[in-house]
């Protein structure tokens, strides 16, 4: 019963929320696929908080963005990211996976493929 002041307060935040006018945007087809790119773009926003209070990771993230994104996603690029342990490559690398991952229907993080492999 302590959830139900909590629910009322989410649901009428909610119900207050205004969305895409389908009488405006044309096509079910475009509707939808507004309201994913929308959704989409807030979730990129949502993931680019990743790298905040990283000092120095931006420069290398959007250094390794231009390299993967030369071409369209299909080309299939890799980049190889390499030096010595505990310097962020890890790091670095997660968080580019988390700005571009929205951009492919399918895709994982393998964050530890060394203990994966074995």
């Amino acid at each position: 019963m302590e959830k139900v002041p909590r629910w009322r307060v989410d649901l009428m935040k909610a119900a207050s929320l205004s969305g895409f006018d389908s009488q405006v945007i044309g096509p079910e087809a475009k509707l939808v696929n507004d309201t994913v790119k929308h959704i989409m773009k807030k979730l990129n926003h949502a993931s680019s908080r990743y790298s905040k209070g990283l000092i120095g990771i931006d420069f290398h993230i959007e250094q390794i963005k231009k390299l993967l994104c030369f071409g369209s996603p299909a080309d299939g690029r890799i980049v190889g990211i390499w030096g010595i342990g505990g310097i962020g490559k890890m790091t670095i690398a997660e968080a580019i996976f988390n700005t571009l991952s929205s951009q492919y229907e399918g895709c994982c993080f393998l964050k530890n493929i060394k203990e994966v492999s074995k």
